[in-house]
């Protein structure tokens, strides 16, 4: 599968009591969803990395974390890279649809 687009559909909640950060992921390529993760830490941008690093377990992409920002490496691959992050309550987070957050709709990839 060539991949054209990526988009990345973040949830974040603020945990003010344990002074937390955590995100929930919905992963579309090519305009369909692809993976939807549960709750993992981290602050900022941290969603982005871990979407990539996710298409990338599932042999959607080849991301490899460096000096490069995300958008720089998707720029230097040709792939149109997108990405929102929506502050929600804990409630509202995306679940893990399935028993590893890396397993996707489309097991086989085709």
């Amino acid at each position: 599968m060539q991949v054209r687009s990526v988009f990345v559909e973040s949830r974040h909640w603020v945990d003010s009591v344990n002074n937390g950060s955590y995100f929930s992921n919905r992963i579309h390529v090519n305009g369909q969803m692809v993976c939807q993760t549960g709750m993992q830490s981290g602050f900022g941008d941290r969603y982005v990395y871990a979407a990539l690093e996710n298409l990338t377990e599932r042999g959607l992409v080849s991301y490899i974390e460096t000096e490069l920002t995300p958008m720089l490496w998707a720029r230097s691959e040709s792939i149109d890279l997108y990405y929102t992050s929506q502050p929600v309550a804990k409630s509202d987070m995306f679940s893990t649809l399935w028993p590893h957050a890396t397993r996707g709709l489309d097991e086989d990839h085709n």
